[in-house]
């Protein structure tokens, strides 16, 4: 029987929403993502990103040209992340300091490479997987992982390696 190959790459496009923040004297704006968008796009000015809502209060800005790539050396978190009761796609961002604009950096499906970027000060903000991503992902990690039984160690006893009593603790 003939194995599909799934792709190791899904394209995408992030979507975020900046709200203005007028109780709060450190911050000017909030930062959150809303979602992915499946498949290939470009700004229709062709520009990094396009504002596809703005009211008084917030604007959602799309972020076209991005990927989730998948690795096979990180299954074990895809098949975890798969498991949970939200399955969740992590947005890796940096913010531009002088503009106060959150630039995603990376689309990722693993639990570990999002908690690695955010241990080194990266804002990383999950969203809700969509089915068809879903999809791929389970494909690739039905294809890729197989779960290793956990094994119990045996412990030692310490007790019965310690030296003799009354030998000072010093070997003969």
């Amino acid at each position: 029987m003939l194995q599909e190959t799934l792709a190791e790459s899904f394209a995408l496009s992030i979507v975020m929403k900046k709200a203005i923040v007028t109780n709060n004297i450190w911050e000017t704006v909030q930062w959150s993502a809303i979602g992915v968008v499946i498949g290939e796009r470009t700004a229709e000015d062709g520009s990094e990103s396009e504002i596809i809502h703005a009211d008084e209060h917030s604007e959602q800005i799309l972020y076209p040209g991005y990927s989730i790539s998948l690795y096979k050396d990180e299954c074990e978190s895809y098949y975890y992340n798969l498991l949970s009761d939200n399955p969740r796609i992590f947005i890796v961002c940096r913010q531009d300091d002088v503009d106060n604009i959150m630039q995603p950096v990376l689309v990722s499906a693993s639990y570990d490479e999002a908690a690695a970027y955010h241990e080194s000060d990266d804002e990383v903000y999950t969203v809700p997987m969509p089915a068809e991503l879903y999809q791929w992902l389970e494909g690739y990690v039905l294809q890729h992982y197989f779960p290793q039984k956990k094994k119990k160690r045996k412990l030692t006893n310490w007790k019965e390696d310690a030296p003799a009593e009354g030998s000072g603790g010093m070997l003969q």
